[in-house]
């Protein structure tokens, strides 16, 4: 019998292969989706913990498996599921949990402690949320008077992403202002800091500011690291790549009035995956380091850059500190954008980044450019940089390593950063909750005494139902900034002979013709809030909702 000889190379690729294929079929379980039902529960009623465990792997296991689901670290359901998991399977699996008013981390975990399903990754297995149950009205309308101003975090990462700081600060303002605190603007504090010369990072001076604009409480913090990680798995000749990024943020609240501190919290969160800049990590993390713009004076990165490229400038500051900013100009002197003020303390270094953009977001062509530093009094320094035609591909789009913009919300940066923020507004607004009650029954609350521009007393809470959402919910057209808090309730009228003022749109009066039902309010933001039905009844678009006084 005549036998065929086969290389010994294509022997050895051939047993490669068919070892990467036989280490690659294996389970590997994720918790693809977690969420809370409804999310956000009233406190003492009964929400579901709802996970999908999914089997991304090619191999299955025939053995049950355990789901943990746990609330502040304690375990409150262990469900099973029963006969094992094919490939890509996809199961759902609950737990019930009584809401307690304040903020809870909840926690999902997949085969574990044991780990008995045997899997290509055994890291992957968890999922947690921060929610937010929602204190009892008493401690709501509490809250609700409340003025609080969010300054830039310190970013103490070194990670490399752009507006670290300024983009935590904001994404926590949104959440405390969501949430029924009145939120005075970063802006409006940064403007007083700017034309006093005083430094933000300095605590007495934020107090200083805050107490201008009437502020009962500061809140500073830092964005204290961002780890950007490589997740490589090698089969053979098969080769996975993906990333996992921790990031840990601190912050303090401070009683504006004392400058005594209320709470100290801090959060952290975890994601994990190949999305954003994860996909070309080696791309990004040589971008992270590559920002060498500190070696004095005001300088850029590099001399010629590619049409879409970052564009990195510094300015090392050799004299006293003070606020500065950037203009980019074309090489004619023409304006083309404002990159904002920094303060850069003696002996700092302060950093800006281009988009290569106009002042109306348009991508400006290939020539050449140069950036002007302005003192607040005049221009001290340049520096000149060309954009060659071509697109560069070496490194990430800008919005991926901006933290705020809707790209990088989409990174696993991004989702980590969500998680952070979420927590820390959980644990803010419970110190102020405690803290707003503990004054309270002192004496006069938080934002009683005199209430904020344009705050309407309690009395004057009335307005319109604006929209019903598709999942029941009802907004009306006063928020937060009318002194709507979460817990209040609103009757909901059909009305005739509604005057209202031309300006302010302000209802002035009306005849009522039916009290149609009452709504709860959930959720609250700067001109909106959104209620629930707390009886079967239709509202309409227009109808009054008028605040029922406890």
């Amino acid at each position: 019998m005549a036998r065929r000889i086969v290389g010994t190379g294509w022997v050895l690729a051939a047993a490669i292969v068919l070892v990467s294929i036989s280490a690659a079929a294996r389970s590997d379980l994720i918790v693809s989706s977690f969420e809370l039902r409804p999310p956000v529960p009233f406190p003492g009623t009964v929400a579901t913990l709802v996970a999908v465990v999914e089997n991304v792997g090619d191999g299955h296991f025939g053995s049950s498996v355990s789901v943990r689901f746990s609330v502040d670290g304690e375990e409150i359901a262990s469900p099973t599921i029963v006969g094992g998991m094919e490939a890509r399977d996809r199961r759902e699996v609950s737990a019930s949990w009584i809401a307690e008013e304040g903020p809870h981390i909840l926690t999902v975990d997949v085969d574990e402690p044991f780990n008995r399903v045997p899997e290509s990754r055994e890291t992957n297995n968890s999922a947690s949320i921060t929610v937010f149950v929602p204190f009892a009205a008493a401690s709501s309308r509490a809250v609700s008077g409340v003025r609080v101003a969010v300054a830039e975090f310190v970013d103490r990462s070194r990670a490399g992403f752009v507006n670290v700081g300024a983009g935590v600060a904001d994404e926590l303002a949104d959440r405390l202002g969501e949430s029924g605190l009145v939120v005075v603007q970063r802006g409006e504090l940064e403007a007083i800091l700017q034309e006093r010369s005083l430094d933000p990072f300095l605590l007495e001076n934020l107090i200083l500011a805050a107490r201008e604009l009437g502020v009962d409480l500061v809140i500073t913090g830092a964005a204290d690291s961002v780890d950007v990680e490589e997740v490589a798995l090698n089969l053979g000749i098969v080769r996975f790549t993906s990333a996992a990024v921790d990031v840990r943020a601190s912050a303090q609240v401070v009683d504006v009035e004392t400058g005594v501190s209320v709470s100290s919290v801090s959060a952290e969160g975890r994601e994990e995956g190949a999305t954003g800049v994860s996909v070309d990590l080696t791309g990004f993390l040589a971008l992270a380091n590559a920002y060498d713009v500190c070696g004095g004076g005001l300088r850029s990165d590099d001399a010629v850059y590619s049409v879409g490229e970052t564009v990195p400038i510094g300015y090392a500051n050799d004299a006293d500190g003070g606020w500065f900013s950037v203009e980019i100009y074309t090489a004619s002197d023409e304006f083309l954008g404002w990159l904002g003020w920094r303060f850069i303390g003696a002996s700092e270094c302060g950093k800006w980044f281009w988009d290569q953009r106009d002042t109306l977001g348009a991508q400006v062509g290939s020539g050449v450019y140069k950036a002007k530093l302005w003192n607040g009094e005049s221009y001290v320094a340049a520096v000149g940089f060309q954009i060659r035609p071509g697109w560069s591909a070496s490194t990430p789009p800008m919005g991926e390593i901006t933290v705020g913009t809707e790209a990088f919300d989409r990174t696993i940066a991004g989702m980590a950063v969500h998680q952070v923020v979420d927590q820390l507004a959980a644990s803010v607004l419970s110190a102020v909750a405690s803290d707003a009650s503990r004054t309270a029954n002192e004496g006069v609350p938080w934002g009683a005494a005199s209430p904020a521009a344009g705050q309407q007393p309690a009395l004057a809470r009335v307005g319109q139902v604006a929209a019903t959402l598709p999942d029941g919910r009802v907004a009306i057209n006063i928020g937060s900034s009318s002194g709507v808090a979460v817990g209040d309730r609103f009757e909901i009228l059909a009305v005739e002979n509604l005057v209202s003022d031309p300006q302010s749109l302000e209802i002035l009066g009306f005849d009522v013709t039916e009290k149609k039902g009452e709504i709860e309010i959930v959720e609250v933001r700067d001109r909106v809030s959104y209620g629930v039905r707390t009886s079967d009844f239709e509202p309409s678009i227009g109808d009054v909702a008028r605040w029922i006084e406890p």
